[in-house]
């Protein structure tokens, strides 16, 4: 009797350290997913900035001894997933003349860790991305292709239509602690997507995802979703980018500093400071003479600019020399010294002042 009630009590107290292990492991498990989520977001938001588009992504199955693992990849099907070396290209489920790419995370090209590019289970988060947005000069952020539905609980399960969901442009999804549809570190499956829940939404290949992390609860049967999703990275355009060794607008509006309404590409409204200043040509402020109130500036920084023999430069007109013919002779009467020359060229005299 007495063993019987020890083996009773040890096993109440084995089933209240399990029961708080598999919180604590659960709890792990959401910090070490968060982790990698914001180190791919961080990675992406560098990438997006200097190259104006987000990456492409690497094909799901790519084996981890492959040459192509973390890269994007260059090869696309819509059977998905297919063959190792190519990205799912689907059907976006909010416009069908639209595209989804869905893959794994390009982390070489991210520049980022590989251990970053799993979730807490050491399986590949999942990375879904707009296809327009993966082309140098998409429209960032608002190429929304991708229907990011919420599973709520209050007090039933609930699931809202695409009619309603917050619209995104990319995801990443880590598949959960049941793997359903999950792809482990070496490209391979680790379970079919057909759990029932609601979750197989998450693996089906399709750009319709299923965020349950509102109803905290995983579910069960129908309602099973224990996945985790991140899709809140909408980014604001990238105005500037570097390329080639220096950093350009990639706006095709004009630029006002102090000014609302530019006329031109930079429009200042203030004085400018610099050493040298390099241009074409200078030219009026009013532009009320077209072209001709524009002149070369080498005509006034000591060349390009030049009278006939025997002439004199008397002005500056449309950015040409105004040239007069002197007299033969520049002399003045006696007692007066020469003091310049009149437009017409002749002396300019002036009386000596007596010592």
């Amino acid at each position: 009797m007495e063993v019987a009630m020890i083996v009773m009590m040890l096993g109440l107290l084995m089933a209240s350290f399990l029961a708080g292990f598999r919180v604590y492991q659960a709890q792990r498990g959401e910090q070490m997913t968060t982790r990698s989520f914001d180190e791919i977001e961080e990675a992406i938001a560098g990438y997006v900035a200097k190259n104006g588009r987000y990456p492409v992504p690497m094909a799901i199955r790519v084996p981890n001894d492959d040459p192509a693992y973390g890269y994007s990849g260059t090869q696309f099907n819509g059977a998905c997933p297919d063959a190792h070396d190519k990205v799912c290209r689907t059907n976006s489920p909010l416009a069908p003349s639209k595209k989804v790419l869905i893959g794994a995370v390009p982390f070489k090209e991210l520049n980022i860790a590989e251990p970053f590019v799993y979730d807490a289970f050491k399986r590949r988060i999942t990375y879904v991305v707009g296809e327009d947005l993966t082309v140098a000069g998409g429209n960032i952020p608002a190429n929304y292709v991708i229907c990011a539905r919420k599973q709520t609980y209050s007090p039933t399960y609930n699931v809202e239509s695409c009619a309603t969901a917050t619209l995104q442009d990319i995801a990443l999804i880590s598949h959960g602690l049941d793997g359903t549809g999950a792809y482990t570190a070496s490209g391979k499956l680790y379970r079919a997507c057909s759990s029932g829940g609601t979750q197989d939404e998450n693996c089906d290949f399709d750009g319709d995802i299923i965020d349950a992390t509102a109803s905290k609860a995983a579910g069960s049967g129908a309602q099973r979703n224990d996945d985790r999703i991140s899709f809140d990275m909408k980014l604001n355009p990238n105005l500037w980018l570097q390329q080639a060794g220096g950093i350009f607008n990639t706006t095709e509006l004009q630029v006002g500093i102090g000014v609302d309404a530019p006329k031109e590409p930079l429009d200042v409204a203030g004085n400018i400071e610099a050493e040298k200043i390099r241009t074409a040509q200078i030219c009026s402020n009013d532009g009320s003479n077209g072209e001709t109130a524009c002149f070369d500036p080498q005509l006034i920084g000591g060349s390009g600019m030049y009278c006939p023999a025997r002439h004199v430069m008397i002005s500056v007109q449309n950015g040409a020399a105004v040239c007069v013919p002197m007299m033969n002779t520049l002399t003045c009467p006696a007692g007066q010294y020469l003091a310049g020359i009149t437009a017409a060229g002749a002396p300019v005299c002036r009386a000596a002042v007596a010592p």
